[in-house]
């Protein structure tokens, strides 16, 4: 893989990242949501996206890093 393809790799994997939190966190205060599921289930689920967004945003930290470094190596 040449520098080029891997900065823009890089660059789409912080996309979906970024992509990704809003996804896992917009239902988790919402009532309606969880309205159908006993209070156990819904907090586990709850608990699991919440798990999920803050490692996207941990991923997308990463990725950021490398490829901050990454610009500045010629």
């Amino acid at each position: 893989m040449q520098k080029d393809e891997l900065i823009a790799f890089l660059k789409h994997a912080i996309i979906l990242e970024e992509k990704s939190i809003p996804i896992y966190t917009r239902h988790l205060d919402s009532g309606i949501f969880w309205i159908k599921l006993p209070a156990e289930k819904a907090e586990e689920i709850k608990r699991a996206m919440e798990h999920l967004a803050r490692d996207s945003a941990r991923h997308k930290d990463m990725l950021q890093g490398v490829l901050k470094g990454l610009e500045g190596v010629v």
